[in-house]
């Protein structure tokens, strides 16, 4: 029986799908220069079949930063939604992000990519998701005044680590270590952050192609 459920959830992913999970883990696992045969083999598909999607490895790279940028808007909208309170709507969100390992997958590739119009305009939805829980868990007391929602993204790319572990032992450690921030974030605070916030203008000129290593 489980392994019907399995054959039936196997054959409702697409294969652009099983393309782009297969290449976010890849270029979180092995950086930017990872190979399209190395990407192929992960997803069990050819190369033809991949390069019928995805003429180039550019365009391959900008399937992967949209679907990485509406996953970290949808699980912000989710945990909106679907949490009482901001203290649990943010943590909702920071762990389902370390889940997926979606914090660090975004800036290996958006410092090797120029910025697209495309992207711009998923980019502007996911900033003004990740704001949104940000200020819900202020208005809670959750969360310091001073801490905006791009301190939240940077927060998930050093929480995000490329350690020597399988994933299962890393997310416990990421998750931890979540923890502890998570109570450090929380009002009142016993000291001022040092220098300004943090704003969506430095996240764009960190990610947006202007540095040539990862």
């Amino acid at each position: 029986m489980a392994t019907e459920e399995h054959q039936r959830r196997e054959r409702g992913v697409t294969a652009e799908e099983r393309i782009i999970g297969a290449a976010g883990s890849a270029f979180i696992d092995l950086g930017y220069d990872v190979s399209m045969a190395e990407i192929a083999r992960r997803a069990g598909m050819g190369m033809s079949a991949i390069y019928r999607l995805y003429p180039s490895k550019n365009d391959l790279v900008t399937a992967v930063r949209l679907a990485g940028m509406s996953f970290i808007a949808d699980r912000a909208r989710q945990a909106l939604e679907e949490e009482p309170d901001g203290a649990r709507a943010l943590e909702r969100f920071l762990f389902a992000c370390l889940g997926a390992r979606a914090g660090h997958m975004l800036p290996v590739l958006g410092r090797r990519q120029a910025p697209t119009p495309g992207l711009d305009t998923v980019r502007e939805e996911m900033h003004r998701a990740i704001d949104a829980v940000a200020e819900r868990a202020k208005a809670d007391g959750a969360l310091r005044p001073e801490v905006t929602g791009a301190d939240l993204l940077l927060l998930l790319d050093h929480l995000s680590p490329s350690l020597p572990l399988d994933h299962p032992q890393a997310l416990l450690l990421q998750r931890r270590y979540a923890r502890m921030v998570l109570d450090g974030l929380r009002t009142p605070a016993p000291a001022a952050l040092p220098g300004p916030a943090p704003d969506w203008n430095l996240m764009k000129a960190l990610w947006d192609g202007r540095r040539n290593q990862d």
